[in-house]
């Protein structure tokens, strides 16, 4: 008979119904079995349905609803030789989703017999199952251990191999195979026995163990059973556990103490001494102790005698607790004892190491020494040799010493940069005087913005071999200005940028802000000095034809400002303000300050306190041309602002606010900045715009323009006093600009 296969889905079967095609009359029920097959977009295969009318459509087990939805991607087939037509619907009272592995949902087939004009049906009963896969376990177990030592397994180890699928919960192991003679498996600390069941509740308390004796390698079978059988394993996966020696190392860490003393092992990093040897996280500890010790090894050791206990042999210590240990020579023994130890990783791989304790009558005073934070800082053998001379009246050969935390700095030999450097030093290295490595070689770089103290222990030796104890200590200062004068920040936070910057430059010391008042006043002259550092406009002594001069303090003329100009030791520019302190009635705080301290004062030129600037130019005095006149850029400044009468007052008469911002203008004109013109609607922001004088109209319009002075206020005060902290605000914004 010639078959044809026939698909619908739900959607064309809904618009079949909707458009009439089938008789306005229902369907006579017919029962017959009109399909040969039922299938969906979602199932794994087609369910033959020739005799009945109950279908069971399987989904896989990793599908990820719960539910189906028949009505779309649904296929069904029937005998085309029989039927001329079969259609799918849903009764609107019955829904089309399908809960998988829940009950049947009815499908009703309509159809038309060939030569019949009659439409019958037949409802079919459509079940959605999840596929159901027998459990699992399969994979590899692979440990790797350093003996002697012992690896514990965990109910992990397997149940990440089970899969459950449509079984039951794993409940127990076996493992077959042959015991070998460097290692043995234990269950709860007795010797396993081949084929035993093992139940996941000793897998996770940890019972299961394998001890390894000797280095080998060998493998196990281990096969899982789910519940309620216990006799058929789900399957199997193969145990491989490796047995190595520990890897030896250098790790020869010196420690000393003096007699009757203990040590405490919080001044010794096992771990950062570990890591940087092997690259590795320390996890734990055994200790090999000698025969004679000289003493006893505790561990959670106290200031009293209230200690947890005695350190033993093989006994693994983890490495979290090794700050707590202590080692406490005999009253009586002096001299040196070697203890070896063992670190281990997380994945049981030993390192071996060694600890030689010194035990001398010998305790030399500390060593101090003071750096500031992310400065290097180095050591000196004339210093080691000083303390050995005290403590054993004899010269120094050499050093060892204890690391210092790495959240606290880093012991570097021959460092340059952190990326360039000899090495690191290494406990177990002597540094000596006078051969490589030489002490004198050895640099302490703190960790990245640390601040504070730290303690660094060493071991030296003289000449004759007598070794003494003793400690570096080391103070880390933040100088940062905001760390030392928070309260100043904290008051003026928009002038913290301003004044940190010329704190780093120089240009503000800590002796200045002794006398710093940011809300008084500052003088034209005191002014005019800072702004000319600033730019490094440096004064000269240059002939001035034109008028006759020979003296440039004799340029402006004014008494008051030749004399106050004379004060100042001009030949040595870089010193002038601490020169300028010497002299009798000079209270300004800011002559205290130096020059440019090699950070950069924006000038363009580079940072040379030395460098002069001159260059030829013409202007007019008394209306006459001065042609080819080769006058000092800061000459150039003084006399624009002189050609303002700006400088007929007083040097010390108090700044206005105008007049700084014209002398700053002026300054950033002479050292050679670009600022755009402004215009007098940049000074229209200001009410008060109409108070600033004709002269500082356009410089301050520049500076407006450039964002250099604020144009959010809502008042310029042109003519009030500008403070001090205002003042080195307006500066500092000018050369932040110079600098973009």
């Amino acid at each position: 008979m010639n078959r044809k296969t026939i698909s619908r889905s739900a959607l064309f079967l809904t618009a079949i119904l909707l458009i009439g095609m089938i008789p306005f009359t229902a369907a006579a029920a017919n029962n017959e079995y009109v399909l040969t097959s039922i299938n969906h977009i979602a199932a794994l295969s087609a369910v033959d349905v020739k005799n009945t009318t109950a279908a069971v459509l399987t989904v896989p087990h990793d599908y990820p609803a719960r539910t189906v939805n028949l009505a779309i991607g649904l296929d069904i087939q029937y005998d085309t030789e029989v039927y001329a037509s079969a259609t799918a619907t849903f009764p609107s009272a019955a829904p089309s989703t399908a809960i998988v592995d829940g009950d049947p949902i009815t499908m009703t087939v309509t159809y038309q017999k060939k030569g019949s004009r009659a439409y019958y049906s037949t409802d079919y009963k459509v079940r959605v199952v999840r596929e159901k896969l027998p459990p699992a376990f399969e994979g590899t177990i692979s440990k790797k251990i350093t003996f002697p030592g012992t690896v514990r397994f965990t109910a992990k180890d397997f149940t990440d191999l089970y899969r459950q699928n449509g079984g039951s919960k794993l409940v127990a192991i076996s493992i077959t195979g042959s015991t070998p003679s460097f290692g043995k498996l234990k269950i709860d600390n007795a010797e396993y026995v081949l084929g035993n069941l093992i139940r996941l509740e000793d897998l996770e308390a940890g019972k299961l163990t394998y001890q390894a004796t000797a280095a080998g390698t060998v493998s196990f079978i281990v096969k899982a059973y789910q519940s309620g059988d216990g006799l058929n394993p789900v399957g199997a996966v193969t145990l491989t556990i490796e047995s190595v020696a520990p890897h030896d190392t250098k790790m020869d860490i010196k420690a000393a103490t003096t007699q009757n003393t203990p040590l405490q092992f919080s001044s010794i990093d096992f771990a950062d001494i570990f890591k940087k040897e092997t690259g590795q996280t320390l996890s734990y500890v055994k200790f090999s102790l000698p025969d004679k010790l000289n003493g006893k090894l505790y561990y959670n050791y106290g200031a009293s005698t209230n200690y947890e206990g005695i350190v033993t042999s093989g006994t693994a210590y983890s490495a979290s607790l090794l700050k707590q240990f202590a080692y406490v020579p005999d009253p009586a023994f002096l001299g040196s004892v070697v203890i070896r130890f063992t670190g281990f990783t997380d994945e049981n791989i030993g390192f071996n190491g060694s600890l030689t304790i010194v035990v001398s009558n010998r305790n030399a005073s500390d060593i101090n020494y003071k750096t500031e934070k992310n400065s290097p800082l180095s050591f000196s053998a004339s210093d080691f040799n000083k303390k050995s001379r005290e403590t054993t009246g004899k010269e120094l050969s050499h050093v060892f010493f204890s690391l210092p935390a790495a959240s606290n700095g880093t012991l570097y030999y021959k460092y340059e940069s952190v990326s360039k450097y000899g090495s690191l030093v290494r406990p177990d290295i002597a540094y000596n005087v006078g051969k490589e490595p030489l002490l004198d070689n050895v640099d302490f770089v703190p960790a990245k913005d640390f601040a504070g103290s730290i303690s660094i222990a060493y071991t030296g030796y003289n000449v004759e071999g007598t070794a003494f104890s003793g400690t570096i200590k080391i103070t880390v200062e933040d100088k940062s200005f905001k760390s030392k004068y928070k309260d100043l920040i904290k008051k003026y936070p928009w002038a913290a940028d301003a004044l940190q910057y010329f704190y780093e430059n120089g240009m503000i010391t800590d002796e200045s802000l002794k006398k710093f008042r940011p809300n008084s006043g500052i003088s034209k002259g005191d002014f005019i000095l800072l702004v000319s550092m600033a730019f490094d406009l440096e004064p000269a002594a240059v002939d001035l034809p034109a008028t006759g001069k020979k003296d440039w303090k004799d340029f402006f003329g004014s008494k008051e400002w030749k004399k106050w100009f004379e004060q100042f030791d001009w030949d040595d520019w870089e010193d002038l303000f601490e020169e300028s302190d010497k002299k009798p009635g000079k209270k300004h705080d800011d002559r205290k300050d130096k020059k440019d301290n090699g950070k950069g004062n924006g000038n363009g030129k580079g940072n040379d306190p030395k460098g002069k600037s001159s260059s030829v130019f013409a202007f007019s005095v008394n209306g006459k041309a001065v042609n080819n006149g080769k006058l000092n850029n800061w000459l150039r400044f003084m006399w624009a602002l002189s050609s303002k009468s700006m400088l007929k007052c007083s040097p010390k008469s108090a700044l206005s606010r105008q007049d700084a911002m014209v002398i700053v203008y002026e300054a950033m004109k002479e050292a050679g900045i670009t600022l755009l013109g402004g215009k007098a609607n940049d000074l229209k922001v200001f009410k008060d715009h109409n108070k600033i004088s004709a002269y500082a109209r356009d410089p301050i319009a520049s500076l407006v323009r450039a964002g250099i002075v604020d144009a959010s206020g809502k008042k310029l005060d042109p003519n009030k006093s500008i403070s001090q902290i205002e003042a080195y605000v307006l500066l500092y914004k000018a050369l932040q600009y110079q600098n973009k």
